[in-house]
């Protein structure tokens, strides 16, 4: 739910049935956070003047080739105290031999008729796809060129190591010449706390930093960040998709909106020059120059753009600058270092796990065999036709649900259909009448035909007069099994293989992508998803074991309470949330508390928990109407 949405808390708590009053009503201190969110205002509802855009200047564009002409650029980044900085990037020289060796296998193999000529062009096709992305990891890529611009309308570019046209001193070998700018970067902006670090999607920079042992530090912005970010508050409807933000924001994008300027295409830039990479053009000139040139230029434009309307948000400026675009480093660096993983281990309980999920398919096999004489197949997830029809042809099972392909068999219908089994319920709309009370001598009551009983108590006597299930035992047993089919397959699919085929072969780790922009403020993980690993107690695999610390470190887990509360009482200066938080109270059982009108010792499980979804929900701004 976005925040832009409200909702009535009695839709989401329900309404309690009773107030406590055998103890006097505790009173409660008013909450300055509740008043607060009485009078916040609500996306889009900040009245924003937009600036004025300038029209754009002739632009000063221009290679540095030499040491002094770059120390003389960096003295001048010093003295209006922001940089613009972008880097570009193209694969590695180790990179390009070993994706050269792999394509000349693909052909050696079509050539002495190991795989035939379709199987080679698919192999190549997938092949090329991971070589042409190898630029945008930091394991398999080299920064070729940096750009960096001291004020709008003004860029130096310095073209590191390019196959073509002048490069930054020609003498040196190209590792010394790009140790060497990164070197005088990190002297004269990283480690400069009165310098502004600008880049567009600062992580990515962040991360090709780390590889050479440089780290981004003082003050830094993305303006990815700002300008995502202020539309979400200030022109949610200017937002193509509320759950990609990004989509149809991205540098170039947003360029054309707000400036009017339309940037140049890196594809179409590499395919003119009919190259694969960056570092196969001129960039000391020409087209190769002003692809590099603008992209820092245009980062300052955005920074100073969007910080006019940051500044109309109220509050908003400072958390932008000291907590959500520094943070943006952080996930960088997550991102660069990944997580160790052991490929031993993980192939172990690959193992493990497909013998389970073998010995699970076979006793279902066996089930079917003793009970009724019949061979099936169950595949490897356990729901093919011939199942389905051990199920509810011969087993007569009661189906639980339907999906698109007849009755499903997905872990909510499983444990329904079990539910049944064992309450003797022929649907499971049939659960409302087992919490009935039954009549005085209801066994020889017959329910078709008493006129006394009312519709709850006639459904709950058929049920308990039901015949058992002629085959409840097997059909249990069937259910449990497919469960435990299931459950390997999501081990194996999720956990396993599909953690795998995310590892990094140059690192030996495995790299997730996070993102900021998600509707609950908290990171959203990719490529693999590196937050869903079970949890410890529920974990029979022992995933969280895959992951690895070298020798000499150590993995530690951290789990803190309540953090977006406790994010929320500091921003908000909210002195009941201060004060439960100081004195170790229970901020979820007050809430509670007064929502129900009882005192907190009365609250009960149920009513703290939904408590607690309307907590948390604020911080998300989920808010009554």
């Amino acid at each position: 739910m976005t925040g832009s949405e409200n909702m009535k808390l009695g839709s989401l708590f329900g309404r309690p049935k009773t107030l406590a009053s055998s103890k006097k009503q505790v009173p409660v201190k008013e909450s300055k956070l509740a008043v607060e969110m009485e009078k916040k205002k609500k996306p889009g509802q900040f009245d924003i003047v937009w600036p004025k855009v300038e029209p754009q200047q002739v632009k000063d564009y221009k290679a540095i080739l030499t040491v002094s002409e770059l120390k003389k650029y960096l003295e001048r980044c010093i003295q209006t105290g922001k940089v613009g900085f972008d880097w570009e990037t193209a694969a590695s020289k180790e990179i390009r031999v070993h994706y050269k060796n792999s394509f000349e296998d693909i052909e050696e193999a079509r050539t002495t008729g190991i795989i035939d000529d379709k199987e080679a062009e698919s192999r190549s096709e997938s092949l090329e796809k991971a070589y042409l992305k190898t630029p945008l990891d930091p394991w398999k890529g080299e920064i070729c060129t940096v750009s960096l611009s001291a004020a709008a309308h003004e860029s130096r570019v310095v073209p590191i190591s390019h196959k073509i046209g002048q490069v930054f001193e020609p003498s040196m070998d190209r590792d010394e010449a790009r140790k060497l700018v990164l070197d005088l970067l990190d002297e004269y902006l990283f480690k400069n706390e009165k310098v502004l670090k600008i880049a567009v999607n600062l992580s990515f920079e962040t991360k090709y930093a780390a590889k050479y042992g440089k780290y981004i530090l003082g003050k830094v912005a993305d303006p990815l960040i700002m300008w995502v970010r202020c539309l979400q508050i200030a022109a949610p409807q200017k937002i193509n998709n509320p759950k990609k933000p990004t989509s149809g924001w991205g540098l170039k994008p947003a360029t054309k909106h707000i400036f009017g300027v339309t940037m140049n295409d890196f594809s179409a830039l590499l395919k003119k020059y009919k190259v694969n990479f960056f570092d196969e053009i001129d960039a000391s000139k020409g087209e190769g120059l002003l692809y590099s040139a603008e992209d820092s230029d245009y980062a300052v434009q955005h920074y100073e753009y969007w910080s006019q309307i940051a500044a109309q948000i109220p509050r908003y400026e400072e958390w932008l600058h000291k907590i959500e675009m520094p943070f943006t480093r952080v996930i960088g660096l997550m991102e660069y270092w990944g997580m160790n993983w052991d490929p031993n281990l993980a192939t172990q309980k690959k193992q493990e796990a497909e013998i389970m999920q073998e010995q699970a398919a076979e006793r279902i096999k066996q089930i079917a065999k003793e009970t009724f004489n019949i061979d099936i197949n169950t595949g490897k997830s356990g729901k093919t036709n011939e199942v389905k029809s051990l199920m509810f042809d011969y087993l007569k099972i009661p189906i639980a649900k339907y999906g698109k392909t007849g009755a499903s068999l997905d872990q909510e219908a499983l444990i329904d259909m079990a539910f049944m089994l064992e309450n003797k319920l022929n649907d499971i709309d049939e659960e409302k009448y087992l919490g009935v009370s039954f009549p005085e001598n209801w066994e020889k009551i017959d329910p078709e035909k008493d006129p006394t009983l009312d519709k709850l108590e006639r459904g709950a006597i058929r049920i308990a007069k039901r015949e058992p299930h002629p085959y409840k035992e097997q059909a249990l047993e069937v259910i449990d099994q497919l469960k435990k089919i299931q459950k390997y397959t999501t081990l194996l699919s999720s956990h396993i293989i599909g953690r795998e085929k995310y590892l990094n072969f140059m690192s030996g780790r495995i790299h997730a992508g996070y993102s900021p922009f998600t509707e609950t403020g908290r990171l959203n993980s990719f490529n693999p998803n590196g937050q869903n690993v079970p949890r410890p107690d529920n974990d029979e695999f022992k995933i969280r074991n895959f992951f690895v610390p070298k020798p000499g470190k150590i993995l530690f887990f951290i789990d803190f309470s309540g953090f977006e509360l406790r994010l929320m009482a500091w921003k908000s200066g909210d002195e009941v949330m201060t004060e439960l938080f100081n004195t170790g109270g229970d901020m979820h059982r007050r809430t509670a508390s007064v929502m129900t009108g009882k005192p907190e010792d009365e609250i009960v499980k149920k009513e703290r928990t939904d408590a607690k979804a309307g907590n948390f929900g604020r911080v998300i701004g989920l808010m009554p109407k």
